[in-house]
């Protein structure tokens, strides 16, 4: 019940503030292609719901860490998988293909964030859930990281302008609006950069981290943005896209 009041909750707080004082002016209508991403979400979680069989209270970790030094060790160990997941699917063009379709949306709002073909929806939960079992993080780090993970990224592919100085208090730890939106750039250079989920310590210490100039272009360049806003397209993106 709590996630999903904090999922909807994510969702109204951003489509609100979008709304009422938007970051970018829309260039595309925004029904349908809002429709297509909630309802890759739809299916996406509802498929893995089904096809997972683990539970979290189910995972044993071998840690003998007190509870706060293993639940900070887990999260931290968890933001990293998820950077070097997102990395490698930037790096290998097969992988990219199934993950052009979240770069596809020409006008990244709060919807975007949800925005996933199935293929790789699937391809990424079985690899973290493989890793989690044979790290063994501990559950409770688990679902604190997805909590905070899906509310950030709600809140970074927002339509909307955070204070300049919380961007500038934040980026130094966590992802913001100005670090994310770099990574939505319709330029290669800059959508190979910013890979992190909740925390940018990992594109800074690997040396992924790019600094916002412009508001980026959003989009893949040989993909039309007008067939990217049709729910009938999106699910054939990985035929149409060829490499990063």
């Amino acid at each position: 019940m709590t996630s999903l009041i904090l999922t909807f909750g994510s969702f109204a707080m951003m489509a609100l503030w979008g709304l009422c004082r938007p970051r970018r002016r829309r260039r595309f209508p925004a029904v349908r292609r809002r429709i297509g991403n909630i309802a890759f979400w739809l299916f996406n979680t509802t498929t893995a719901a089904a096809l997972i069989f683990i539970e979290p209270d189910e995972i044993r970790t071998p840690w003998q860490l007190p509870l706060g030094l293993s639940l900070v060790l887990g999260f931290l160990l968890r933001d990293l998988m998820i950077y070097a997941v997102h990395r490698t699917y930037h790096a290998v063009p097969l992988l990219w293909r199934l993950h052009a379709l979240h770069h596809s949306d020409p006008d990244v709002d709060w919807s975007t964030a949800v925005r996933h073909h199935p293929a790789e929806y699937m391809l990424s939960a079985a690899v973290n859930w493989v890793a989690v079992l044979v790290i063994g993080i501990p559950a409770p780090a688990i679902a604190f990281h997805a909590l905070c993970g899906f509310t950030a990224n709600v809140a970074v592919h927002g339509n909307v302008r955070w204070p300049p100085w919380l961007e500038r208090a934040l980026q130094p730890i966590v992802i913001t609006p100005d670090i994310h939106l770099v990574h939505h750039s319709i330029d290669a250079v800059e959508t190979n950069a910013n890979f992190g989920a909740v925390l940018s310590i990992w594109d800074r210490l690997f040396g992924t981290y790019r600094r916002l100039s412009d508001e980026p272009v959003f989009g893949v360049r040989e993909l039309d943005p007008w067939e990217a806003c049709r729910p009938s397209r999106m699910l054939l993106t990985p035929l149409t896209v060829a490499s990063a």
